[in-house]
């Protein structure tokens, strides 16, 4: 970018593959000046995001810029063409990917890759109210109320309805399709150290309620799963759901949209998320063990709004969850509709947070805990739903 554009500093000035980046989506959008911070999120891969304004001060629609290696950045951009005619709410404002190098302590060169994220649909801000990530007002009253929180998670599926409704029904080899979910051996060992000398056994009492080994479970899954196969988003978390000003939702980070897969993936992960990656710290062991045992159960989340701990913050918390999770599976219901079972919603549920399990975000006892009732309502029903 030539001297005469001006490169305006909000919050902490982006590191030099970030500025490079930035410079050549100015340079592209024929911009002089750009307003520039820090997005935060959660996330696994490496990826980065950057709040930008095209503008010298904090003004203007928001734009996000996403920076991972160039071949993650080039695969994402190729998902998102090929999700547009699908996906109402997949797109990126420029179609390419700028390209940024960055030097290891030894001076060895990475490429790197970004993408612009617009915030479509979003009103003109005069940086009062800033785009933030679903996962930062999920569980507060005055960004979102209880009525906008249920809307809003309802619009993030009908953005998906195209394509979830492309599904096919499939057979599938269980631990091929899902390998990406199972995260290989990390879960396992983390999974281990958790349950301790209990990881021998088959049955057992853990933090007040009987479980079912899930290591054992794992092995004891069926070979062939039948599903209904469809392009999803596929990394559908909280921090991938971006509230703009007009409190309408965003999607963002379609790297893991390139193949088909279980439709329900994107339920499980983003109810899996709402209840044991984003929930508030402070968990009350006892009323978690409450709400997990009523979602095993398909409207289980209904006790869950009428139960007597709304009153208190951490019961409000579990209150806003549970409307979440009934929208959740309000939605998987109406997008499978008679091929819809809590059971086959359970199992994608169970080796989507078998997976999960190998991350320190989640919380480890709390999900353990639940995986291994999860895996007893599995073990005690059986798989006869695989063959329908």
């Amino acid at each position: 970018m030539p001297d005469r554009h001006h490169v305006s500093i909000h919050s902490t000035f982006p590191n030099s593959l970030q500025r490079e980046i930035v410079r050549q989506i100015c340079r592209q959008r024929h911009k002089h000046q750009v307003c520039v911070g820090p997005f935060r999120r959660f996330g696994f891969s490496g990826a980065s995001l950057l709040l930008a304004y095209f503008s010298a001060r904090q003004a203007g629609l928001p734009f996000l810029i996403k920076i991972s290696k160039f071949a993650e950045a080039e695969e994402e951009l190729s998902a998102v063409r090929s999700l547009r005619h699908l996906v109402t709410d997949c797109n990126v404002e420029e179609d390419r990917v700028f390209k940024g190098v960055s030097s290891d302590r030894d001076g060895r060169k990475e490429l790197w890759g970004a993408l612009l994220y617009s915030n479509k649909g979003a009103q003109s801000s005069d940086g009062a109210d800033e785009p933030l990530a679903l996962r930062e007002v999920l569980y507060k009253d005055d960004h979102l109320s209880a009525t906008e929180l249920r809307e809003t998670v309802a619009q993030v599926f009908r953005s998906l309805d195209n394509a979830h409704r492309d599904a096919q029904t499939i057979n599938v080899t269980l631990r091929k399709h899902y390998k990406k979910y199972l995260r290989q051996d990390r879960s396992t060992s983390r999974i281990e150290r958790i349950l301790g000398a209990l990881s021998q056994k088959t049955q057992f009492q853990f933090l007040g309620t009987r479980v079912y080994n899930p290591l054992r479970l794992l092995d004891e899954l069926p070979q062939l799963v039948r599903v209904r196969n469809a392009r999803v988003h596929g990394d559908l978390h909280p921090d991938n759901v971006i509230i703009g000003p007009n409190k309408m939702p965003h999607l963002i980070d379609f790297a893991w949209a390139k193949p088909r897969r279980d439709v329900l993936v994107d339920y499980v992960l983003l109810e899996n998320s709402v209840r044991f990656m984003s929930f508030p710290e402070g968990t009350d062991l006892r009323e978690q063990l409450t709400v997990d045992r009523w979602l095993l159960d398909e409207e289980g989340w209904k006790m869950v709004l009428g139960k007597s701990f709304r009153t208190t913050p951490l019961g409000v918390a579990y209150v806003r969850m549970a409307a979440a999770v009934g929208v959740i599976r309000e939605q998987a219901r109406r997008c499978l509709g008679g091929r819809f079972s809590i059971e086959r919603y359970l199992l994608t549920q169970f080796i989507v947070l078998y997976g999960l399990m190998a991350y320190k975000e989640y919380t480890p006892h709390v999900a353990a805990r639940a995986l291994g009732m999860i895996a007893d309502r599995l073990h005690r029903t059986g798989f006869d739903f695989c063959d329908e």
